[in-house]
Order: C-alpha cells, then structure tokens, then sequence
C-alpha cells in the first residue's frame, strides 16, 4: 500500500500531463478524435512518466527486498524474505524475479498466495520459484 501511495504521485503527474495533451479531444462532442485535437508529445510524455514511476516503485521495493529482505511493510510486520537454504537476503536480481513472478504468474485466481494454505511449508508459488521462503523476526 504505501508502494502504491509513492506511485501515485507519478501517476497523478502523468495523467495530468496526459490530459492536458488530450484536452481538446475530451472537450469535442465527437465520438472520435482526430490528430490535430491531440497533443501527442504531451499524451507521450504522460505515457512515460507513469512508466517511470512504475519501474522506479518497482526499484526501490525490489532493492529494499534484495539487500535487506525487508519492505515497508515487511518492516512492520517483523517479516523478511529470505533464501530457503542460506537465510540470507536474496539480492536485486532474484527479488525482481520474485516480484515480477508474483504480480503476473501467483496473482491469476489468487491462487498462488492460496497455495501456502496446503502447502506443508506455507510456501506461495513465487517462494517456491525464486527459493525464498518469509520469516517472522
């Protein structure tokens, strides 16, 4: 949640930057737009600013898990991601993988995150994948 608080500041910005870019084209009483209704630099640069703040949220949380094991929230809650055979943090590049597999793959259904219910380790299917496993500090 507070991940999603610091990107909404991008994203606040972006649609802003967008909508002025696509001003004209919202204020026509047409079902359609035509090129010269919209800004197209400003509609793109909206575009890329939402993407930035994306990948610089995606960042900072996959650095914080990598190098620490630890989020916001995790913080909070006394909760570290950890490698299931070493215990220590499992660094940048598998804490992107992680995350990433875990928005995409674990999120279809829910499922994923039910998985640690049955599973003897209460392990989802992103701990499994990226061989990380959450303890409580």
């Amino acid at each position: 949640m507070l991940y999603g608080l610091f990107f909404s500041a991008f994203l606040i910005a972006g649609l802003g930057i967008g909508g002025v870019g696509a001003k004209d084209c919202l204020e026509a009483d047409t079902d359609t737009c035509t090129s010269d209704q919209v800004n197209g630099p400003l509609l793109f640069l909206g575009i890329v600013v939402i993407a930035l703040g994306a990948m610089v949220v995606l960042g900072v949380y996959c650095a914080q898990l990598g190098r620490t094991g630890r989020t916001w929230g995790r913080s909070v809650r006394n909760l570290r991601v950890v490698d299931d055979q070493t215990g220590e943090p499992i660094g940048f590049a598998r804490a992107v993988g992680r995350t990433l597999f875990a928005n995409v793959i674990s999120n279809i259904l829910f499922l994923g995150y039910l998985w640690m219910l049955w599973d003897p380790d209460q392990r989802t299917w992103h701990d499994k994948v990226a061989h990380t496993i959450v303890v409580v500090e």
